[in-house]
């Protein structure tokens, strides 16, 4: 019982000490690390929304892939912004500077078409037709005492 309460509960509390460790690492100019923590905030999101209590490894694992994939686009625009500062690049990927070329055209792919895909393929492992049947009852039930009180 003590492990389900810390599962329910667990991944808000890290998220809460990680976003305020983010804002620490932004009012303080510490962009590097700044950066590192959006991604551990962007992974403990994704374990939030994609995990299911009977079914933890299929979350965590995406969670997982979130924060690796963010911190490398997030280490390559530093080295990248870091190599060309106060320069003019010496050469350009598809006409954009090297660092903004890894955070524009990679995230966008990595967030906002792989997530969307993952979600497709993973929904129905992660939440059964029994579980999904489950939570349109206690809905329901929310709806019934809502109307009836």
């Amino acid at each position: 019982m003590v492990e389900e309460r810390y599962w329910e509960n667990g991944p808000y509390v890290l998220l809460a000490i990680a976003t305020l460790a983010t804002l620490a690492a932004f009012l303080t100019n510490n962009w590097w690390v700044c950066g590192i923590l959006v991604g551990l905030d962007i992974a403990l999101i994704y374990t939030i929304v994609a995990t299911n209590p009977k079914k933890r490894g299929v979350g965590v694992l995406v969670s997982l892939l979130a924060f690796v994939s963010w911190s490398i686009f997030w280490v390559l625009t530093t080295y990248y912004w870091a190599m060309f500062k106060g320069t003019i690049p010496s050469f350009m990927i598809a006409g954009m500077h090297p660092g903004f070329f890894v955070q524009f055209p990679v995230a966008f792919i990595t967030y906002f078409l792989i997530s969307p895909l993952l979600y497709a393929l993973l929904f129905s492992k992660i939440f059964s037709d029994e579980d999904w049947n489950e939570f349109h009852r206690k809905i329901a039930d929310v709806k019934e005492e809502e109307m009836g009180g």
